[in-house]
């Protein structure tokens, strides 16, 4: 349900022509009350128009900077950006989620050496450990991203599809409910009780 809603608004975005361009957890807000199992992608203050690209003809990158978070850009989001590279840091998003870390955190350095060892761990670390003890999904997901050409529109459905089945297949279901909303529930119930 997250990685579904959240596909859902960047493919929003990027058919606007916004590139985030700042994808990580904490720009990924939970609505409350009605809105409680709404996800929102804030902050887009780093947001840029996908038009104005780094290189229209995606062979280089005219920006020699990292613009965003180093721990979730990117491979190339740490040279240019275009969509590709939001989905890909939506991807180490997930993985922060399910995991609460990421191969590449604790690194130490100034901030540029930090970047440069950052973006090495990504570029050397293969899929399938980076998404190991995760849903096979994921693998497929970000062989996906990765395969991308610069500039090239995702395909959502595609994404979208993949990870719904998944899903299904595992006897999950999308009834609108977070699991941590359920507990929360329980624990709010529990407390009440024992009152």
């Amino acid at each position: 349900m997250l990685m579904d809603q959240l596909l859902q608004r960047l493919e929003s975005m990027h058919s606007r022509g916004i590139v985030h361009r700042d994808i990580k957890p904490q720009n990924c807000l939970m609505g409350t009350g009605g809105n409680g199992n709404v996800v929102y992608i804030t902050d887009l203050g780093l947001a840029e128009d996908a038009d104005a690209k780094d290189d229209p003809s995606g062979t280089t990158s005219t920006r020699p900077w990292l613009v965003g978070t180093a721990r979730y850009a990117s491979i190339r989001g740490h040279e240019g950006i275009s969509e590709q590279d939001d989905l890909e840091s939506l991807a180490y998003t997930m993985i922060y989620f399910a995991r609460g870390k990421l191969p590449w955190q604790g690194l130490k350095g100034r901030r540029k050496e930090k970047e440069a060892l950052i973006l090495e761990k990504k570029r050397s670390i293969e899929v399938g450990d980076l998404c190991a003890s995760l849903p096979e999904e994921f693998v497929k997901y970000m062989e996906y991203v990765r395969q991308l050409g610069y500039g090239e529109m995702p395909d959502y459905a595609r994404i979208r599809a993949l990870f719904r089945s998944g899903a299904w297949s595992r006897g999950w279901d999308d009834d609108g409910v977070f699991d941590w909303t359920v507990l929360l529930y329980l624990q709010h119930k529990c407390e009440h009780q024992d009152s």
